[in-house]
This record gives C-alpha cells, structure tokens and sequence, in this order.
C-alpha cells in the first residue's frame, strides 16, 4: 500500500509520554479551496512540540493525511472546504478534480489506510473523553457511504492499520499512564476478543509487512522493533526484538517501511527553518540512499512497488507546500497539488 502519512511517525515526548493530538495551529480551522496537508502535534507534559510542522498547499487548508489503493493511481485526504471536513479521493498524477467520498459532522478525522482491496478506509477520532476507530465503505452502492464503528474505548486511538489480508486492524492506544503504545484486533465489530498489545512502549504506529508475517514500529528508544505474525487461524504474534537502531546521536524519525519490510524512510525531527534530509535505511539500519536536496519536508511514503516516494515538500522562498512524487532510481520528482 502507497500510503502518505501526514500523522507524526514518532509519538516520542518526555519519557514517552503522550498528552494529545493537536492539529497545527493549535486546533483552528479556516476555509480554503486548495489542497492542504496537517502533520499532526503531539504535545507531550505540556512542553514538548512532537511530529513535523509542515502544511502543503496553504493555511486555510487542513488535510490528515493520504493514502492510495495497491495500484497507486489514487490518493485520499482529509480536508476542510467551506467549513465542512470530509474525506477526497483524487488521481495520483495530479490530473482531474477532487471527488467527495465522506462527510464528517464532526472535526480532526484521523484518516489512516487503505485496504489492500482498494474496497475500505481506515480512519478513528478521539479526544479527552476517548477514541473510536472506524472503516469506511467506497462502494456506497449509489447512496451515501456509513462508516462502520470498529471499536469505541475510554482511551484514546489513533492510527487504525488494514493487516494485508483486511482481517486485522493495528492501532496506537494512549493509556492511562498517557504512554502510546501498538495495539492488534479483529476487523468484526462484533467479535468478544480482546485486542492484544504488540508494543512496550512505542513511538510510532504500526507497519504490516506485505505477506502480513512482520509487524514494526519505533520503540521510545528509537530502536527499529519487529515482531513475527499471524493471521491465520487467528492472530498470534512473538515477542518483539530489536531489529536495528541508529548509531546518530538525534536519530531520524521513521517515516514509512516498503512493503517487503526490506527499506526504512526516515526524516530528521522538524528544528524550525533546518532543512531536512530524506534517508533510506535497510534492515541492518545501514543508509542505502538520500533522497532528493535537503528540503522541508512532510512524511514520505512508499509507492507499492517501491520505486517512487510520495511526499509533502515546501517551497524554501515563498513558503508554499504541495505534494510531490520522486523516483527513486532518476530522482525525477513530479508535483500533484498547486
């Protein structure tokens, strides 16, 4: 799956702690009729600015973040017009106009995955009084699209993840000690499982492999962590261990995993007008490529076959931030969004 993440990758705070999702620009929503992109805040004891700030498109414009099906024709977003928040879908190329898939009545939908299927999104909303996590149809058999609740909790969920065979849902849950920690269960809002906690501590979302046999994700020590998994019969899944960690003294926030589990996107953490290095790690955390100049830069993302990048990049002069694509092999980059 081609999934662009506008969520932070890292939920790392003092101690790992976590205190809240804020949208950039402290929660306020604006009007606009250009595509944007919100990287979320992570605010951690009230002190620590968490996640990248970046916006592509304007200010007037907010978008949680993009993901298209396992062809990689189209990218879907969050975005506000006219004072109404609601899920987009449109081409990949940058070609042809926005289509509507969803309205929400509310605000600050977390959308997250799409499944592999190309047929669902994933997508939660929490706040202080707790978080449900739900799946949207995109076939509304020619009537309006009903989002299915997957799962309501007093605590707080982010981040839901189609496993690859659509049977499984991995999701962050912010618990009582305000710690994020990964989360796995059943997609059947109607099953009595309980969930099972993958991580001991983590600092990011959850990444399936491709054949759904790994599952990874960044422990507070920045540590690249997998853990061996299953889905057939039913779910089951080994301690996880260490798989590598950055030798740099700051570490590179993971940003996204290729399908295979083979390559590693990272970004070094926002530090205001510091330019920021894209860097691909294998799974022995050795640097395999830099990509592109150094820029300001949202959360890039893996195109299926691993060939492209999808990223949110910022013009360093006017400030103007629009989604792009690179090639890895020519470094050819494309703008989507103007």
């Amino acid at each position: 799956m081609f999934a662009f993440k506008a969520m932070s990758g890292q939920l790392r705070g003092r101690d790992g702690a976590a205190e809240d999702f804020l949208p950039a620009g402290g929660g306020r929503k604006r009007d606009g009729d250009r595509l944007g992109l919100l990287v979320d805040r992570l605010h951690a004891a009230g002190e620590d600015q968490l996640g990248a700030d970046a916006v592509v498109g304007d200010r007037d414009h907010r978008c949680e973040a993009d993901v298209v099906p396992g062809d990689g024709s189209r990218i879907a977003y969050v975005t506000i017009l006219k004072g109404q928040e609601g899920i987009y879908v449109r081409p990949s190329n940058g070609q042809g106009s926005p289509e509507l898939l969803f309205k929400n009545p509310g605000a600050f939908l977390n959308l997250s995955d799409w499944s592999s299927d190309g047929q669902s999104l994933a997508y939660a909303f929490s706040d202080l009084s707790g978080g449900t996590l739900y799946t949207l149809p995109l076939d509304g058999g020619g009537g309006e699209r009903k989002p299915t609740v997957i799962a309501h909790s007093d605590l707080r969920m982010f981040a839901p993840k189609f496993s690859p065979d659509g049977r499984f849902l991995s999701y962050i849950v912010i618990d009582k000690e305000n710690r994020p920690e990964v989360f796995v269960r059943s997609i059947d809002p109607a099953s009595t499982a309980a969930p099972w906690q993958i991580s001991s501590g983590a600092a990011s979302e959850a990444y399936w492999r491709r054949d759904g046999k790994e599952l990874y994700y960044l422990a507070r020590d920045q540590a690249v962590m997998v853990s061996e998994v299953a889905t057939s019969p039913t779910f089951t899944f080994s301690k996880p261990k260490v798989l590598f960690k950055q030798q740099a003294a700051e570490p590179d926030r993971l940003g996204h995993i290729s399908a295979d589990g083979e390559r590693f996107l990272a970004l070094p953490p926002p530090r205001g007008p510091q330019l920021q290095q894209i860097t691909i790690f294998d799974r022995r955390g050795q640097v395999v490529q830099k990509v592109g100049e150094p820029g300001m830069y949202g959360q890039p993302s893996f195109s299926p076959d691993g060939k492209r990048l999808l990223v949110g990049k910022a013009d360093l002069k006017t400030g103007q931030a629009d989604l792009w694509t690179i090639e890895l092999a020519s470094g050819k980059q494309t703008r989507l969004t103007n």
